[in-house]
């Protein structure tokens, strides 16, 4: 029993390593267009192997890539908006920086763009923050009975 596992195990590695030799050259002297309709042929394999092993086939695979997609804006929706907000305290401690340079007719050394390019930017990121976090909910919208046929 050990030497058919022994056999079977260097069997696969020598498969393994002669595959991998095969594609590694096929992919270094191939055109451009033929490695994209490799890769592009791989990733259908690869889904539609994951779509066969999942229960819902290829709609249980878009349901769960739905949900996933989801997540992560939210997530990063999130982040956007701490990072944001981040950002744009830099540049009010910059302008409070230059407000107590300024003070005592002093002359300021903190440029302008300091202050309002993180604030700018910060502003914008937050924002896109939040459009992520709330861009899939509706705005008092809600789903009514109203103008459907009765008993149908």
């Amino acid at each position: 029993m050990k030497n058919v596992s022994k056999t079977i195990k260097t069997a696969t590695a020598k498969i393994q390593t002669s595959l991998s030799i095969k594609l590694e050259s096929y992919i270094n002297n191939s055109n451009p267009a033929s490695r994209s309709a490799f890769f592009t042929g791989a990733a259908l394999v690869t889904g539609a192997q994951s779509a066969f092993a999942q229960t819902g086939g290829f709609a249980g695979t878009a349901s769960t890539v739905a949900e996933q997609g989801k997540g992560i804006a939210d997530s990063a929706g999130t982040i956007f908006a701490a990072i944001g907000f981040i950002i744009a305290g830099w540049g009010g401690l910059n302008m409070y920086k230059r407000s107590r340079e300024t003070r005592d007719d002093g002359a300021p050394q903190t440029p302008i763009t300091k202050i309002v390019g993180p604030m700018v930017a910060g502003a914008v990121l937050a924002a896109t923050g939040a459009f992520m976090i709330t861009g899939g909910e509706t705005l008092g919208v809600q789903e009514t009975d109203y103008g459907t046929v009765p008993n149908k």
